[in-house]
């Protein structure tokens, strides 16, 4: 947790419209989880955030989340969902075609992309 309490205070001083977080709170505990993702929320008004994770809380917050999954062996596929948090539901927010278009959010009609294993 100290390490993301100082990657904060960092971005807290000279924000960034953009900010990409690789597993961030994967050694964290719940109750860390929980004040991440406080943290988190608070920086949400200036920045965007791509936050790759495993972690059902902070995938919870998300407004966009984009998985890739394997349907056949060799072939990857994105999905992606889009969350409506006044609903409470979730819609499939269109295949990209590959994972640029998946960062933008981009709608794309191909899905599958061949890995060649």
């Amino acid at each position: 947790m100290t390490a993301v309490a100082l990657l904060f205070s960092i971005y807290q001083v000279k924000p960034s419209p953009f900010c990409v977080l690789d597993e961030l709170d994967a050694p964290l505990d719940e109750s860390n989880i929980n004040r991440f993702t406080a943290v988190l929320k608070r920086f949400l008004d200036h920045s965007q955030f791509v936050v790759i994770t495993h972690n059902k809380r902070t995938i919870s917050m998300a407004d966009v989340l984009y998985g890739v999954t394997m349907q056949e062996r060799g072939v990857s596929k994105i999905v992606s969902v889009r969350f409506n948090k006044e609903e409470g539901t979730a819609v499939p927010a269109g295949e990209p075609a590959n994972i640029a278009d998946a960062v933008r959010g981009t709608r794309a009609m191909e899905g599958s992309v061949n890995t060649g294993q």
